[in-house]
């Protein structure tokens, strides 16, 4: 499992606090490296805020057994403009300092939590009421794990906000 400690270092701001809340701009203009009205980092990651909202917004939803085994690998491989939320992902991940054994694990946690939580009714649709899997952690879900990293039941919420980039109140494989 990823500990509590790695949670709080993915969501630490610059003076190593936990982002507990607040508004995307917020997040991304706490993160390391970011620049106030700069687009893109050299290496075309977006660091402006409205950039990153821009590019979870306009990026298919990613399911975590369509993202690469090993980020470095994906980063040498890949063509420039090719899969820009993955690419944006794997690279953060390697500037961190984080390995593909790292990598493997989140998957790996992401998809275990999935398959144990409960399918979700569908409101409308074709099949009205029909159960479906949803491919994002529920804060239900979000909150069991949570817990399991000793976090308590009261600060779920502040740690959903700090992981839901893309402000849908669940939290996807990107999220995550």
């Amino acid at each position: 499992e990823i500990s509590a400690a790695t949670a709080a270092a993915a969501t630490a701001g610059p003076t190593g606090g936990a982002h507990q809340g607040g508004s995307l701009d917020e997040t991304v203009t706490e993160m390391p490296g970011a620049r106030q009205g700069s687009a893109a980092s050299p290496f075309g990651a977006p660091t402006d805020p409205q950039a990153l909202a821009r590019l979870l917004q306009e990026s298919p939803r990613l399911v975590a057994a369509a993202l690469p085994n090993s980020p470095g690998q994906f980063l040498q491989a890949q063509r420039r403009g090719e899969q820009p939320l993955v690419s944006h992902l794997c690279r953060a991940w390697v500037e961190a300092g984080l390995g593909d054994r790292e990598w493997q694990q989140a998957l790996h946690t992401y998809e275990l939590q999935l398959q144990n939580q409960p399918k979700q009714k569908t409101p409308g649709g074709s099949a009205a009421g029909e159960d479906v899997r949803e491919g994002r952690w529920t804060q239900e879900t979000f909150s069991i794990w949570l817990m399991n990293q000793s976090r308590k039941l009261r600060e779920c919420t502040y740690w959903l906000r700090a992981f839901d980039f893309d402000r849908d109140e669940m939290v996807g494989v990107a999220d995550f």
